[in-house]
């Protein structure tokens, strides 16, 4: 990928976001992030894991820490559906449904979502 220059991971990430909310100034860094040693390998090494060695499902298990779920109606990797199934595992949490947005809200408006964070941490 490093020698392709990430085309692959940034046309992923624009093709996935809001028209202009990767800006070329924005994907120099993260082509820059990726080129660290051993970026790529810990990125696709999450993903491995988390299919290799699914969690326990024994017994419920809860989120007792107060918890802000934010899902947008434009997401392509995260359904919506599940987002709001995964409410009832939360003893103290709430979901906050936006109008606009993707998978990529934080780099398409990132003052309203510092907003909506720092509303919930002030609580």
């Amino acid at each position: 990928m490093a020698r392709a220059a990430f085309v692959a991971l940034a046309e992923m990430l624009r093709g996935t976001a809001r028209p202009g909310a990767f800006s070329d100034e924005k994907m120099n860094l993260y082509r820059s992030a990726w080129d660290n040693d051993g970026a790529m390998s810990a990125m696709i090494n999450w993903y491995r894991a988390v299919f290799r060695s699914p969690p326990s499902q024994e017994g419920e298990q809860r989120v007792s820490v107060p918890t802000l779920l934010v899902v947008a109606p434009d997401d392509a990797f995260i359904p919506s559906d599940l987002t709001r199934a995964s409410t009832k595992y939360l003893d103290n949490g709430r979901l906050l449904e936006l109008e606009t947005g993707t998978h990529w809200i934080l780099q398409e408006e990132p003052e309203r979502t510092s907003r909506i964070l720092i509303d919930f941490f002030s609580q």
